[in-house]
């Protein structure tokens, strides 16, 4: 497990229940992220699946960003983008950078899901 400026030491329990609950949903590539204290800014924690580097362009999404995480986040349901083709007609500006990740080998495939009350 990855994150991006994690200065952590000891996360194995909490890098292990994250791979398993990415595995559970069946996808190949999982990001965690928290909610800024401001509430405008959803900060990337963890990533499982993928190096830190695929990641970077969504290391930090503001919370009004026309993008599946954050909507997930808004309106505090999973959001499911089960093709490239639905990630071009539903979020074209993710979907742009997503067909240049998946051009490195990566699937098109992914659930964005909420998670409330977790502490930090």
């Amino acid at each position: 497990m990855t994150g991006p400026d994690d200065p952590r030491t000891d996360t194995g329990p909490l890098d292990a229940a994250f791979a398993e609950t990415v595995r559970r949903t069946g996808a190949s590539i999982g990001a965690l992220y928290l909610l800024a204290p401001d509430g405008r800014l959803l900060c990337l924690d963890a990533v499982c699946g993928a190096p830190v580097e695929f990641a970077a362009p969504w290391a930090k999404v503001p919370l009004a960003s026309p993008a599946p995480v954050a909507e997930a986040v808004r309106e505090e349901r999973m959001v499911w983008v089960a093709s490239q083709e639905e990630m071009a007609r539903s979020y074209p500006r993710t979907a742009m950078v997503w067909a240049i990740r998946c051009l490195r080998g990566h699937g098109a495939g992914e659930k964005r899901v909420p998670v409330r009350n977790v502490r930090r």
